[in-house]
């Protein structure tokens, strides 16, 4: 998947505070996106493509197999087939 760099932040933080019932525990989570970029995309791998994978990983690589893979399903990123 593309990374950006719209600077984004992430900040997470955990407290405890002791009160008359018992102990509660604070969870806060802070997230900033200071520029927008694409949307996400399905990725999820097509079932025929799992099984050009398990009918090959004993004697291909993965750099073999993606070029298979591919010519099939050529939307399909080598990122996505390692």
């Amino acid at each position: 998947m593309q990374r950006y760099n719209c600077r984004s932040l992430l900040h997470v933080s955990c407290t405890q505070q002791q009160s008359t019932c018992g102990t509660n525990i604070i969870v806060t989570i802070q997230l900033h996106h200071h520029q927008q970029h694409k949307p996400y995309y399905y990725v999820t791998m097509p079932p025929e493509v799992a099984q050009i994978v398990c009918d090959n990983i004993k004697w291909s690589t993965p750099i073999s197999i993606t070029p298979k893979v591919q010519a099939s399903f050529s939307h399909l990123t080598g990122k996505q087939i390692h």
